[in-house]
């Protein structure tokens, strides 16, 4: 497993944001991912994201991804 799929420190109520999300630590969508998502907070291994608790990898999407601001 990855670094950003460590969800030991998440409550139960946390986990089910990141399912109700659908986020994945892979975007298959072109164009979006956390690394170009406004709400991405960057760091490494793993960034954070100010919608979803946890560890959240840079290549990863959930449905919550909006375009950072110009």
């Amino acid at each position: 497993a990855s670094a950003c799929a460590d969800l030991s420190g998440l409550t139960p109520a946390d986990i089910k944001v990141r399912e109700q999300l659908a986020y994945v630590e892979a975007s298959k969508v072109e164009g979006k991912n956390c690394a170009n998502c406004g709400l991405f907070k960057a760091a490494k291994p793993c960034g954070s994201c100010t919608v979803i608790k946890g560890p959240i990898a840079e290549k990863g999407y959930c449905t919550a991804w909006a375009p950072k601001a110009a």
